[in-house]
């Protein structure tokens, strides 16, 4: 996403159907955070982001196994 924490937190504030927000990192005006929603809701929360002004430049489904997201990470760490 291309904006800032701040924006991020904002924009998602106002929406009732997000329920937390946390920004993972941010490298210049690059902000990388997970959102947890009440439902399905990725293309309303993509509406969201873009009405807000904030640049949308990745958008993925969150899975919860851990073994899963161990895979993918070590998975990154070797490309």
């Amino acid at each position: 996403m291309r904006g800032t924490p701040d924006a991020v937190k904002a924009a998602l504030g106002e929406l009732s159907w997000v329920t937390q927000v946390n920004v993972n990192a941010q490298h210049g005006d690059i902000v990388s955070f997970n959102a947890t929603l009440d439902g399905d809701r990725r293309e309303e929360l993509a509406a969201a982001l873009v009405k807000a002004g904030l640049g949308l430049r990745r958008l993925d489904a969150a899975s919860g196994e851990l073994e899963e997201i161990f895979l993918n990470l070590t998975k990154e760490a070797r490309a």
